[in-house]
Order: C-alpha cells, then sequence, then structure tokens
C-alpha cells in the first residue's frame, strides 16, 4: 500500500509540475493573441472531437481549449482534487461491495466450521475449496470488468494520440522547432503501436494467466503457483519499466540535440531577414517574431490541452484499480484474522494482477504526458 501511495503521489506531483509548466510557458508569451484562423489551420480545435462526451463536457466545464491561453489558470491544483474527488465518490460503490461480498463469504465460512468444531482431512480441503470458490466468484467478474475498462482506456487515449500526435507536432514544426516536431511524431507514433501490441498480444492474456493461477493456488492443497506470478510481475514490470527508460531516454536526447539546432536555425533565420532584405528586413524580422510568439503559444496551449485530456481518460481508472486494490487487500487482511488460508491464497494472486495492470497502467501514463512535456520544455526558446 506505501507503495501505491508512493507512486500515486510522484504521478500527481508530476502532472501538477508539467501544468505548471504550460502554464509558465503561456504566461511568457501572452502579449502574443492567437487568431482563430491559426487555430483552424492548425487544426488544434478539433482535437478532442473524436473523444466521448463525458470527456469533452469535463473540458468544456473548465474552458479548456486550445485557442484559450487563460485556460491554464482554470485547471489547477484544486481542480485536480475536485475532479479526483467526484471520480472517487462514482467509482466507490463497487469496490466495496466487493469487499464486503468478500468478507461476508470469509465470516460466514469460517463460523460454520467453528461450529462444527472444525474440519479435518479430505472434507477440510473441500470446505476450502468451496471458499474459494465462492470468494472467485465475487471477485472475479469486477476485476475482470475492470481490467476491460484499463484497455479500453488505453485504447482510448492511444487513439486519442495518433489524432493528437500530427496536429501538435506540426504546431512544432511551423513554430520553428521541425527537427523535434518530426522526433516526436515518430516516437509517439512508434510508442503507441508498441502499446497496442502490447494490449492484445501480452496484457490480457498474461492478466487472464494470473487470474486463473490465483484460482488454481487457491484450490491447491500441496504446492503454490503464487512464485510464478511474482516471476510473471516482475517480468511485466522490468519490460515497462526497460521501455519507459528507452523511450524517455531516447525524446529527451534527440530533443536536446534537436531543439538546440532548431533554436540556432531559427535565430539566424531571423538575423539574416533583418539584416539583409533591404529597407523592410526589420519590419519583416518583426513580423516573423510576431508569428512565432503567436505559434508557440498555441503549441503550450496545444499541448496543455494533450496532458489535460490524458489525465481526464486515465485518472478515473486509475483510481478503480486502487480501490479495487485496497477492498482486496482488505478482504485478504480479514481472512488472515480468521485463518481462511484458501481465501488468503486468492486474493493474494488476485492483488498481484491488479499490481501488474496499476504497473502498465501508469507506465503509458507516464510516457504518453512526459512526451508532451519534454518536448514542450526542449522547444521552449525555438524562435525566441
Amino acid at each position: 500500500m506505501k507503495k501505491i501511495i508512493k507512486i500515486l503521489s510522484v504521478f500527481f506531483v508530476c502532472i501538477i509540475s508539467i501544468l505548471m509548466l504550460c502554464t509558465g510557458v503561456c504566461a511568457e508569451d501572452n502579449e502574443y493573441e492567437v487568431s482563430d484562423s491559426l487555430v483552424s489551420a492548425s487544426g488544434a480545435d478539433n482535437i478532442t472531437d473524436d473523444l466521448s462526451s463525458d470527456v469533452q463536457s469535463i473540458l468544456e466545464k473548465y474552458d479548456i481549449r486550445a485557442d484559450n491561453p487563460d485556460s491554464v489558470d482554470s485547471f489547477g491544483v484544486g481542480e485536480i482534487l475536485e475532479y479526483i474527488y467526484d471520480i472517487a465518490s462514482l467509482k466507490l460503490a463497487s469496490p466495496l461491495r466487493t469487499f464486503f461480498t468478500l468478507t461476508a463469504v470469509i465470516v460466514f465460512t469460517a463460523f460454520m466450521e467453528s461450529s462444527k468444531g472444525g474440519l479435518k482431512g479430505g472434507t477440510e480441503h473441500i470446505s476450502g475449496i468451496i471458499t474459494a470458490m465462492a470468494g472467485a466468484s465475487a471477485v472475479i467478474p469486477d476485476v475482470c470488468s475492470c481490467f476491460l475498462r484499463v484497455r479500453e482506456t488505453i485504447s482510448q487515449s492511444s487513439d486519442f494520440m495518433i489524432s493528437f500526435t500530427p496536429v501538435f507536432a506540426g504546431i512544432i514544426i511551423t513554430s520553428g522547432s521541425p527537427g523535434a516536431g518530426m522526433c516526436y511524431n515518430m516516437t509517439v507514433y512508434a510508442v503507441v503501436n508498441i502499446i497496442i501490441q502490447i494490449i492484445d498480444k501480452a496484457l490480457l492474456p498474461v492478466l487472464s494467466m494470473c487470474l486463473a493461477l490465483s484460482i488454481t493456488d487457491a484450490v491447491t492443497r500441496n504446492g503454490s503457483t503464487g512464485g510464478l506470478q511474482r516471476f510473471m510481475k516482475t517480468i511485466v514490470t522490468w519490460t515497462l519499466g526497460f521501455l519507459m527508460t528507452v523511450f524517455t531516454g531516447v525524446l529527451s536526447v534527440q530533443g536536446i540535440v534537436k531543439g538546440t539546432a532548431d533554436t540556432f536555425a531559427s535565430k539566424t533565420a531571423k538575423y539574416v531577414v533583418s539584416n539583409f532584405v533591404p529597407f523592410v528586413g526589420g519590419a519583416v524580422s518583426d513580423a516573423y517574431g510576431t508569428v512565432l510568439g503567436s505559434l508557440k503559444i498555441l503549441k503550450s496551449c496545444t499541448g496543455f490541452v494533450g496532458i489535460v485530456t490524458l489525465c481526464i481518460l486515465l485518472l478515473p481508472v486509475l483510481l478503480e484499480l486502487m480501490l479495487y486494490r485496497l477492498a482486496v487487500s482488505g478482504a485478504a487482511a480479514i481472512g488472515e484474522i480468521f485463518g481462511s488460508d484458501s481465501m488468503v491464497r486468492l486474493l493474494r494472486g488476485v492483488e498481484i494482477s491488479l499490481k501488474m495492470t496499476f504497473a502498465v497502467l501508469i507506465c503509458f501514463s507516464v510516457m504518453f504526458i512526459v512526451a508532451i512535456a519534454v518536448v514542450l520544455l526542449m522547444t521552449g526558446s525555438a524562435g525566441g
């Protein structure tokens, strides 16, 4: 539980820091204005059209738009906490029902065993199997539904990134950072394709296998599959950590190199226009700077919209996973108190599956959000 709290704390601190970064970048160039024609030509006004009505309603509630630089002030820490509270209120019912159902099964079976003075021999093993099956029927359907919602959320996030990335990359390129924009576009597309393959070919089969192993472990009298489940969890977390490290490392290094080159090229072009174009060189240079300033605001605001949209998409299922893990962990603790070994083994296995799913979602969330933040940071001075 402490690890979950630490991970969520780091995740929320990263989100808040990134949002503050976007706020600062927009504030730096607030003397420029973004025209409606520029927003329409870039396609930034259509990046959220394919999202669900729930997400669009939240964006409209806080007036978060790519052509509204003031929207960075309308979604701060207070609004994030309010959104988290609203989500938790909506998602709490199902995990609570699962917890109370599992607790009732544990208490009922413990009462039945104690009323008969304890069960011995084969009867004891049969009682454990019945308890495990009752617990599995109570928790597995809800957990499977949660896993399907995770899959849908990652698919929605990937679809959003597919539509968002070319628009955002195009704005970055036209704002004086062609190298960084092309690097971001290619890297994010590669990650999205990897995500889709992982979901279809690895994530769901591994999660289904872990749930099946949880039930097997609960009804097996001799031996345990807990070690195999923990090994699978280790493989998944190490793989995700490797992918995230490679992705952020490559994007950061390429962003630094290409961002520096883009800044130098942009300033050189501005200098050449200003000093070598007769009569109107200064005016052309000022107009060039004004256009770049407007594009920088549009870039920052579009990145802010992308980060907020990803947060709105991912936070509900992250909180739901956390609540289900709390429910399962609490029920397992009660099972240990009543000595229900089969139920404890079942729930510990389910908890491992929830940990794996949580790690996958956190990894992809960080990769998507950090990708936008890194590009904003590396191209912040382009054209300056």
